[in-house]
């Protein structure tokens, strides 16, 4: 029982075969995979600046129009006398805009230039004595307006340039989560395929194992039975199977080699005695002979010949198959110092 469960095969580890086409499609897809998030992650940092680069300009368009605004206003339309400070205030407040432009994230020179020109010119107009208000209105305003028709059009073009981002972020997004679910399918059934090759290799194995020690105990059981049956004669046993020697028992294999312990000593000389016989018998045939019995020289281990008388194969079963036995009779006796030696 403790022998079947030492056979018994152990509990195969889930391994992956990276070399597998599988294998090989799992890692371009984790390549692929780990490219687009890089790029995603590039992309969400550029897309980041996009919008804070708009929501600059976006700003920079309300302070503008509230400008423009500001100049259609009463104190702006007619000589009152709330006209220089509201020029003022627009100087102020065009100054603001001014100090946010000197410190964007992407600079905007032509807005900048066209600001500060305004800005001069408001400050000249209030250190004059008298101001034409409707010249200088209209000069002004035609400034702002320059420059709210730059900042649309800037605007414009990069919110444009913001939405193909996003649109072109979430395709990737989008491919990248299709491509992961795609490398976990693979993953998983990688797994499982390896799983269940090393559950079959390891019943394989077992199944192999136990036959072998069975195909062992059968060899061994044949022979013991053969053994028990010849060993005892004076004659030499041999059983082969189209050739291939099986079985040769004691009185046999000392025969040709005294004090050798088994017959695989002895194999090639075995191997050679069968090849005489047979040519031996045919050549019996031929003359029309008897073939139950003949003569042949039996190689010994040293080189020497020894002559042998060997009767016709007599059908046995021998591990399941038909074989062949044969008597084989010493014609010469073995020197006593021989056998002393061995």
């Amino acid at each position: 029982m403790v022998s079947k469960m030492n056979r018994r095969a152990s509990i195969p580890k889930a391994k992956i075969k990276w070399k597998s086409p599988s294998g090989v499609l799992l890692i371009l897809a984790t390549l692929s995979l780990v490219s687009f998030a890089s790029w995603c992650l590039m992309s969400a940092g550029t897309l980041k600046e996009m919008r804070r680069s708009l929501s600059e300009r976006n700003q920079w368009l309300g302070e503008v129009t509230t400008a423009i605004e500001f100049l259609e206003t009463p104190p702006m339309r007619a000589q009152h006398r709330n006209t220089r400070s509201a020029m003022e205030k627009l100087t102020n407040d065009l100054e603001n805009l001014k100090l946010s432009l000197s410190y964007p994230h992407e600079p905007f020179p032509k807005l900048m230039t066209r600001i500060d020109v305004t800005i001069v010119e408001l400050k000249e107009e209030l250190q004059a004595d008298e101001t034409h208000l409707a010249s200088f209105r209209k000069q002004i305003r035609n400034h702002l307006r320059r420059a709210q028709t730059s900042l649309r059009s800037d605007v414009v073009a990069r919110a444009k340039g913001f939405t193909e981002m996003a649109k072109t972020l979430n395709q990737t997004l989008s491919g990248a989560g299709i491509l992961a679910g795609f490398s976990l399918m693979l993953l998983v059934n990688l797994i499982l395929r390896s799983e269940e090759w090393e559950m079959l290799k390891g019943g394989h194995d077992a199944l192999e194992e136990e036959l072998n020690h069975l195909t062992r105990s059968q060899k061994q059981h044949y022979r013991q039975t053969f053994a028990s049956i010849t060993d005892n004669l004076e004659h030499g046993v041999i059983v082969y199977r189209r050739g291939e020697i099986l079985f040769a028992n004691r009185s046999m294999f000392t025969l040709i080699r005294p004090g050798a312990k088994k017959w695989e000593d002895v194999e090639p000389e075995l191997d050679l005695l069968i090849e005489r016989i047979k040519k031996g018998r045919q050549e019996m045939g031929e003359n029309h002979e008897e073939e139950d019995k003949v003569h042949v020289e039996a190689r010994r281990f040293d080189g020497s010949s020894i002559t042998v008388l060997v009767h016709e194969d007599m059908p046995t079963i021998y591990r399941g198959g038909d074989a062949q036995m044969v008597f084989i009779f010493a014609t010469t006796s073995i020197p006593v110092t021989e056998l002393q030696s061995a």
